[in-house]
């Protein structure tokens, strides 16, 4: 029997259990990508942590019906190599493209084109500095979701009010999963 990316997904939580160890998103954060990246009609999207490739399975899922492309960024080597198996196992390479690295080091050596939808996963006190590379890349009326906005808040601080500071940039922190900052280009 094929795999689909739900059977993927439950064996991934049941791998991760109750400590979190994959560091992945709650079933209800990745619900509500797959509404916002609808919602955007999204074809362009930027992961930044791809991790064990759990929020990457909901993206992709979506983006695979709408001929859309997820780019999504992991440094770690066995984080790397999980995902790219679970990718597989989901039959969901055909529109995902994962690249191997250190974000803040190699965003701008493949990031040359529009982007629809950022999701930010990744080390938070480097989020300033995703911002600033994918920023001008980010369509109008493109959006960027960062995880972990209430339970890291004190890591994100600066980066929130560099994002409320911004005179082209709208949006709020909503209470899903460990809280989800979603913010707009205006």
């Amino acid at each position: 029997m094929k795999e689909t990316y739900l059977d993927i997904l439950q064996e991934i939580e049941q791998l991760n259990g109750k400590d979190n160890k994959f560091w992945i998103i709650s079933r209800e954060t990745g619900v509500f990508l797959q509404i916002l990246l609808r919602a955007v009609k999204a074809q362009k999207v930027l992961e930044i942590g791809t991790g064990v490739g759990y929020s990457g399975l909901y993206i992709a899922s979506i983006l695979k019906h709408m001929n859309g492309r997820l780019y999504t960024v992991e440094s770690n080597d066995q984080r790397f190599s999980m995902a790219q198996d679970n990718f597989r196992r989901a039959d969901l390479n055909d529109c995902i493209t994962q690249i191997k690295g250190h974000a803040p080091e190699i965003l701008d050596t493949f990031l040359n084109f529009e982007l629809d939808f950022v999701f930010l996963d990744a080390t938070k006190i480097e989020h300033i500095d995703y911002f600033n590379s994918v920023y001008e890349f980010l369509k109008k009326g493109g959006i960027i979701a960062i995880d972990n906005s209430l339970s890291h808040y004190d890591q994100f601080e600066k980066f929130f009010m560099v994002l409320k500071k911004h005179p082209r940039i709208k949006g709020e922190i909503l209470h899903l999963g460990s809280g989800l900052g979603v913010f707009a280009k205006t």
